[in-house]
């Protein structure tokens, strides 16, 4: 199957999870994914109609940009990462600093560029990494709950939360090399 129709059924088996649009995907529908760079990018993304959301926990230094954050929806931070602009009608708050911050809610979508990239994401939507060369040569590594460590590719990547493959059939056992 090609990435376009793999990326098109994981956005129709994720989306028919939720109970209704707007409405949150219970918690044991939510997919946990981490994701670790020296430098990097992300962006968090809606799965169609139905907001990304969930609990993002990040720390690392750098520029986050997060958008339309729904009401009832929270961002923290600690360490000295601090707004540096917010622009009430299009709903988008820029930050920047060193520190952690954790978003819980839903969102439009949320971005980051910068150094030291340490991240977990409990919720629905997608993922999508791009990833920088460090001093060694590494771009960095993704896992999903199964806890297998994967590149983080350079030339980006999309990844769909819950992982795809525990949400079409968890039972399958895989054989083979």
């Amino acid at each position: 199957m090609n990435r376009v129709n793999s990326l098109l059924l994981t956005t129709f088996l994720v989306a028919s999870l939720a109970t209704a649009q707007g409405q949150l995907v219970p918690d044991k529908k939510y997919g946990l994914i981490s994701f670790e760079s020296q430098i990097g990018s992300f962006k968090l993304l809606p799965g169609g109609e139905i907001p990304a959301q969930g609990k993002l926990e990040f720390s690392g230094s750098g520029t986050f940009l997060v958008s339309r954050l729904k009401p009832g929806g929270t961002v923290k931070t600690t360490g000295n990462i601090r707004m540096e602009y917010e622009h009430k009608a299009s709903g988008k708050q820029v930050y920047f600093g060193k520190g952690s911050i954790v978003i819980e809610g839903k969102f439009d979508a949320v971005q980051f560029f910068g150094r030291e990239i340490k991240a977990k994401f409990n919720g629905f939507g997608f993922v999508r990494l791009y990833g920088e060369f460090d001093k060694n040569l590494n771009t960095g590594e993704y896992w999903y709950e199964s806890g297998k460590h994967k590149p983080w590719g350079s030339t980006g990547m999309t990844l769909a939360v819950p992982d795809p493959e525990t949400v079409i059939n968890p039972t399958v056992r895989k054989v083979g090399g």
